[in-house]
C-alpha cells in the first residue's frame, strides 16, 4: 500500500472537503432554487431530464465524496502504485474538486437563471483535462489503476514507457482540438464523440503494435 507524504495528506484533505461542494451550496442556496432541477444536458445545453431538488443536492452532494475515496481506496492499495509520482497522485486529487465545481456552476447556476452555454462549457474543460492529462500521463508509472493499463503494458516497462509517452501527445492534440472547436459543439456532437474515442484507441493500437513488433523480433 502506497503511504502518503504529508503534503500529499494535506492536499488529500483539502480536495476532499472541496468535492463537498454541491452539498454545501445546495443547501445555502436551498431557498432559493426551484423544487426540481436538471439531472441531464443534451447536446444542445439544455436539461433533458429534471430530478427533485433533494435528490440532486444530497444525491451529487454524497456521491462525490464517496466516489473519490473509494477511487483513492483502490488507487493507494494497487500493489503497483508504490512509486507513483507525486504529481500524478496530486493530478488525480484535484479532479474531483474541479468536477464538483463544475456541477455547481452548470446545476445550480443554470437553475436560477444564468445565462451559461452548458454544451461549450463542457467541452472547453473536458479538453483542459485531457491536456493536463497528456502532460502527466509520461510520468505515471506502472499501475493496475493509472495509465493505459493492458497486459503488454503492464508486463514490459518499455512499452509502458513509450505508450504513455505517445498517448501524452495524443491526448494534449485532442484536449487542444475540443477547445478549438467548443464553439461549434451543438452542431458536431458525433466528431466531438470521435475525438474521445480517437483518443482513447490510439494508445492502445501503439501499444499492441509496439508488442506485435517485440514478439516478431523476438
Amino acid at each position: 500500500m502506497k503511504r502518503l507524504t504529508k503534503e500529499e495528506r494535506f492536499t488529500f484533505i483539502v480536495t476532499l472537503c472541496l468535492s463537498f461542494l454541491p452539498l454545501i451550496v445546495g443547501l445555502l442556496l436551498w431557498n432559493r432554487l426551484p423544487d426540481q432541477l436538471p439531472g441531464h444536458f443534451g447536446f444542445s445545453g439544455k436539461p433533458d431530464r429534471y430530478d427533485p431538488k433533494g435528490t440532486i443536492v444530497f444525491g451529487a452532494g454524497l456521491f462525490i465524496p464517496l466516489l473519490y475515496l473509494f477511487t483513492m481506496f483502490i488507487m493507494l492499495n494497487d500493489p503497483k502504485n508504490s512509486n507513483m509520482s507525486e504529481k500524478v497522485m496530486k493530478l488525480i486529487m484535484w479532479t474531483m474538486p474541479c468536477v464538483s465545481l463544475f456541477l455547481c456552476i452548470t446545476i445550480y447556476g443554470y437553475a436560477l437563471g444564468l445565462k451559461l452555454d452548458i454544451t461549450v462549457l463542457s467541452m472547453i474543460l473536458l479538453g483542459i483535462m485531457f491536456i493536463f492529462i497528456g502532460n502527466y500521463l509520461p510520468k505515471c508509472r506502472q499501475s493496475y489503476t493509472v495509465g493505459i493499463r493492458c497486459s503488454w503494458t503492464l508486463n514490459d516497462p518499455e512499452n509502458w514507457e513509450k505508450t504513455h509517452r505517445f498517448a501524452g501527445h495524443v491526448f494534449v492534440l485532442c484536449g487542444l482540438l475540443m477547445i478549438l472547436v467548443s464553439p461549434l459543439a451543438r452542431k458536431i456532437g458525433p466528431l466531438i464523440l470521435l475525438i474521445i474515442i480517437v483518443a482513447a484507441g490510439l494508445p492502445y493500437i501503439y501499444s499492441y503494435d509496439l508488442y506485435r513488433k517485440k514478439i516478431n523480433e523476438g
